[in-house]
């Protein structure tokens, strides 16, 4: 076994479902909210380069509530998550994988710190990293989101990070206050 299936299997299997859970409760927020899921997808991949999870959705969700652009690095991304302008190999990957496309493998900087990868990667390259997770998924017979997800987490694990469920954090601003109940 290889040594990033050994990680999948062991320090990353719990985010083995991560986009199907993130999926699902990407599903119920916009049901909930009367949102566009295609549009919260894209705001979320938009808005996601060097932003923490926590921070991604929540700058989604006002987004998406019409809310004012912010500073900074989600500043700088606004105009695009709200014109919907999904592009870039990343983006695009992640995108997919929050739409439900089991196929689609995100190649980030935690993904690319435990394959060992450049800080820095130009989209000529992604696909060489991409091909990498694709391997390791089809070694462990799970969806290449799969692995991606568990080498995430793995990764994050082991820079001593916790990882965080996209979903909760969903859940968790979107859900009815109590005043909403009347």
């Amino acid at each position: 076994m290889s040594f990033l299936a050994h990680l999948c299997l062991n320090e990353g299997r719990a985010g083995r479902d991560w986009y199907m859970s993130v999926h699902h409760e990407i599903e119920i927020a916009c049901q909930r909210m009367g949102w566009s899921e295609k549009k919260l997808c894209a705001s979320l991949a938009i808005l996601s380069p060097r932003c923490g999870v926590k921070a991604n959705v929540r700058a989604a969700v006002a987004l998406m509530q019409g809310q004012p652009k912010p500073r900074g690095v989600l500043g700088a991304c606004w105009d695009r998550a709200k014109a919907g302008e999904v592009s870039g190999p990343k983006v695009t990957a992640f995108y997919q994988a929050l739409r439900g496309d089991l196929d689609s493998v995100v190649v980030d900087v935690w993904v690319l710190r435990i394959l060992g990868g450049p800080k820095n990667l130009r989209p000529t390259q992604y696909e060489k990293w991409a091909d990498i997770v694709r391997m390791t998924a089809d070694k462990l017979r799970w969806w290449p989101c799969q692995a991606q997800a568990a080498l995430w987490v793995a990764s994050m694990k082991l820079h001593g990070r916790k990882p965080v469920c996209m979903g909760s954090v969903l859940w968790s601003v979107t859900q009815p206050t109590l005043g909403d109940w009347s």
